[in-house]
């Protein structure tokens, strides 16, 4: 979505990751990083792992991402890019179950979307537990519908189908 500063880009897409995340838990997202243009910043959650709600279960999550300027007819907008990511479900001794990494840049090889096993996950097979399993573009909408749908967490509001369905039309 193209706003008029990149403060605003920034802002909006804050309030719309704090409205889907309100769906699992009450804990509130930050903006961490640098503030230049094109710089990397960062949505997480302040401490880490928060609670889920109805569940033994913890969710971490670092959203990187630039603001990028476009010019058109219209005039100048500022956009919001994603540049990789962090999701993971966690149990509550905060043991890694599953986490979907997208770190393009950086230190590892790996540079394409990817699932890890955690140890909490409880893979015996060794191969498995360390691999790097390929996967498409994982979203926070899918994060969320997946922690619900699949970990037995509880929503936080009844409408939250309309919430993740909204998220994933507003990308």
């Amino acid at each position: 979505m193209a706003s008029r500063t990149p403060r605003d880009a920034v802002r909006i897409h804050l309030e719309q990751a704090q409205r889907l995340v309100s769906c699992v838990t009450d804990r509130v997202l930050r903006v961490g990083g640098e503030r230049g243009p094109n710089e990397r910043r960062t949505f997480s959650f302040p401490v880490g792992a928060v609670d889920l709600a109805g569940v033994r279960l913890k969710l971490q999550i670092r959203q990187h991402f630039r603001t990028f300027e476009l010019v058109g007819v219209d005039g100048r907008r500022h956009t919001l890019i994603s540049v990789g990511y962090v999701y993971a479900l966690l149990d509550a001794a905060e043991r890694e179950i599953l986490s979907y990494h997208w770190h393009p840049h950086g230190r590892s090889d790996v540079t394409q979307p990817h699932l890890h096993l955690g140890p909490a996950a409880q893979i015996k097979q060794s191969d498995l537990a360390s691999a790097h399993l390929p996967t498409g573009h994982i979203s926070l909408p899918d994060i969320i519908q997946l922690a619900i749908e699949s970990f037995g967490v509880v929503p936080r509001i009844e409408g939250w189908r309309e919430v993740v369905a909204e998220a994933r039309a507003s990308r």
